[in-house]
């Protein structure tokens, strides 16, 4: 089998969001990894068409090279179209970034949660005292300086990998 033939569509939406399509010029059923499940033509009128159907309120539309697309895709919902390339609004990144290191810490702050109550029912004031502290460091996580400080996507991602595994220590 052979790799079939994609063409690649960024579509500019009213939101500013983008959203990616991949139209299936030519295959002869694909490969295991990329299996092709339709093919169509990918001329203007059935981009327009897709788009359309796909109830997607868009401003734009172009063909990309899939190679110009930023990252590995950990920042997706931070692209932005300018017309000449595909870039990461950097805001909207720190945002994602934030919201990823909530998700991180949500089972330690469940568990430290247990662990108040269990501390409250035998009275160790000491124990609550600490785990209080615990949970306010994990509260101010999203609230680091190196996050706001991070000048580039890879930055930003080096920079939540460090605070989560740092979130994970015992």
């Amino acid at each position: 089998m052979m790799k079939p033939e994609v063409e690649h569509i960024l579509a500019q939406r009213l939101d500013g969001f983008v959203s990616c399509a991949q139209f299936v010029i030519r295959g002869d059923g694909g490969t295991e990894e990329t299996p092709v499940i339709m093919e169509t033509e990918a001329t203007d009128a059935a981009i327009e068409e897709f788009l359309a159907k796909a109830g997607v309120s868009w401003v734009s539309w172009r063909r990309i090279d899939p190679t110009d697309l930023p990252g590995d895709g950990t920042f997706r919902n931070a692209w932005r179209d300018s017309g000449e390339a595909v870039v990461i609004d950097m805001p909207v990144a720190r945002d994602i970034a934030r919201d990823h290191l909530r998700r991180v810490r949500a089972p330690r702050l469940i568990d430290l949660d247990v662990q108040a109550a269990r501390a409250i029912e035998q009275g160790n004031t000491g124990a609550l005292a600490e785990i209080a502290a615990d949970k306010q460091r994990l509260r101010d996580i999203t609230n680091r300086s190196e996050i706001a400080a991070a000048a580039t996507p890879q930055d930003l991602k080096a920079i939540v990998e460090q605070i989560a595994a740092e979130m994970l220590k015992p």
